[in-house]
């Protein structure tokens, strides 16, 4: 078990070793929080996240990329946990719950960066372990503190509770564990108003608005046309065998309910734009123990059915959602962007002392240089972002580009130079993969439906602009 774990980390170990960071400014933002833990709502906001933020305090002293082998180890420790779960249930073949959790193209780029999801699906793999075992009471308490690692752990919550009702109706000892589904909650408010002394904290650190929207109408089905984005076309198919078996096997029917749920309320949100949903597959990286257990019974079905091939087809459709999945990631330019922030970081460094101002458009310039982003911008507001940027003194060192710089402050460096402030250095570069010259011609082929299902059109033009305000 401990090679086949070995093998299917591999693509994380590759990607760990050739890309400085993913594409995603939330990864910098919580890396931040638990390098710079300097006020309780980097560790017990709502947005924050404590089920993440706590875990990662101590690695974040010993540096970012310490922080993403975090991450990586919390993946295997799931991918461990759903795998002694397929033996306590029984499943054929159990030991493909290692590469079934960890091959999922959602999963990859994820889990190799400072997410929530990983800790999130940790938490739900160690609960349904506990269930497995027919501890409920354990099982509640740990489930219940899925939403102290991610905004999916209400909805899970509700369909175990769902669940549950039947039996806690015809005996009354069944009410304990229902109650105990709200232990984290208790324990996450009860810590906030140890140290806030502000019954009401949670609630004035919620990040989206709570009954606005983007006002932005989407696609309801976003997520239905992302699904082989999100399993891998080779985990799919398992997937949709395993739903068969749901009359046999209780936790299948269990998996499907929570899953279908999640699917739901993320397919509503991302259909009116509300609380902030952006559509991300990332979303459902937090579900691989379900949608893994689910495709297990799946290959037990392909077993049945065709015992002499079954082996030959599973390993085909692994590989083929292991070369999706690196595929994928790699192919996705803004995947590349750090390494290009990396490199203006590192032009910065020698310029920055105790004490030096920093403004980084990219957050993932603040985790390079080793600052607090102390300076950062009101996100989305142009007036509000040039008088921020008015204010700073002089010798503040500036990294902007065209990518996140535009899109979150509506800044370019043209506003900066209007207000004094100096070039250093400048470039502009087309960001894509050193692959990329083979996803241009995969994109450009008659095949180039297939080459959506593996990857993202891989070329991306960027400007960007150290400065010193004089």
């Amino acid at each position: 078990m401990l090679a086949l774990l070995v093998v299917s980390l591999l693509p994380y170990v590759f990607f760990l070793l050739t890309l400085p960071a993913t594409a995603d400014q939330d990864a910098a933002m919580h890396a931040l929080y638990a390098i710079f833990p300097d006020n309780p709502a980097r560790i017990f906001s709502v947005w924050s996240r404590p089920a993440f933020a706590v875990p990662y305090l101590l690695p974040a002293q010993f540096g970012y990329f310490a922080m993403r082998v975090t991450t990586v180890i919390l993946c295997a420790m799931t991918a461990w946990l759903v795998y002694r779960l397929a033996v306590r249930l029984q499943l054929r073949w159990a030991w493909l719950a290692i590469p079934l959790v960890l091959l999922q193209p959602v999963l990859l780029p994820v889990g190799i960066d400072t997410m929530t999801e990983p800790t999130f699906q940790l938490i739900l793999a160690a609960g349904l372990l506990a269930l497995g075992h027919e501890r409920r009471v354990l099982a509640a308490i740990v489930l219940s503190f899925l939403p102290l690692a991610r905004p999916e752990g209400p909805f899970v919550l509700a369909v175990i509770a769902v669940a549950w009702l039947p039996s806690a109706f015809r005996d009354a000892r069944n009410w304990i564990p229902l109650a105990s589904l709200t232990t984290g909650m208790l324990v996450w408010e009860s810590s906030v108003i140890l140290l806030t002394h502000d019954p009401h904290y949670l609630q004035s650190t919620f990040p989206w608005p709570a009954g606005g929207a983007l006002h932005i109408v989407n696609s309801p089905i976003h997520y239905i046309k992302r699904w082989p984005h999100i399993l891998g076309m080779g985990t799919l198919l398992l997937w949709l065998i395993g739903l068969w078996s749901w009359r046999q096997r209780p936790f299948v029917r269990l998996s499907m309910a929570i899953t279908a749920f999640v699917f739901v309320v993320h397919s509503f949100l991302y259909a009116t734009g509300s609380l902030g949903s952006t559509g991300f597959d990332r979303y459902f990286a937090s579900l691989t123990p379900l949608t893994a257990i689910i495709a297990l019974a799946g290959v037990g079905t392909l077993i049945t059915h065709a015992p002499r091939a079954a082996l030959r087809i599973v390993v085909a459709l692994l590989v083929l959602n292991a070369v999706q999945g690196m595929i994928a990631v790699d192919s996705n330019p803004y995947n590349h962007m750090p390494a290009a922030t990396l490199e203006m970081a590192r032009l910065a460094a020698p310029r920055i002392q105790a004490g030096t101002h920093v403004l980084s458009a990219d957050h993932f310039g603040y985790v390079f240089l080793g600052v607090n982003d102390r300076n950062r911008l009101p996100t989305g507001d142009r007036a509000g972002s040039a008088a921020a940027i008015d204010t700073l003194p002089t010798g503040t060192i500036v990294l902007w580009d065209n990518v996140t710089g535009e899109w979150w402050y509506h800044l370019s460096a043209s506003d900066f130079i209007a207000r004094r402030y100096h070039v250093l250095a400048a470039r502009h570069f087309t960001l894509q993969s050193p692959r990329g010259v083979y996803y241009r011609r995969a994109a450009k082929s008659p095949l180039r439906w297939l080459y959506y299902c593996f990857g993202n059109w891989p070329i991306a033009d960027v400007d960007q602009t150290l400065l010193v305000r004089e």
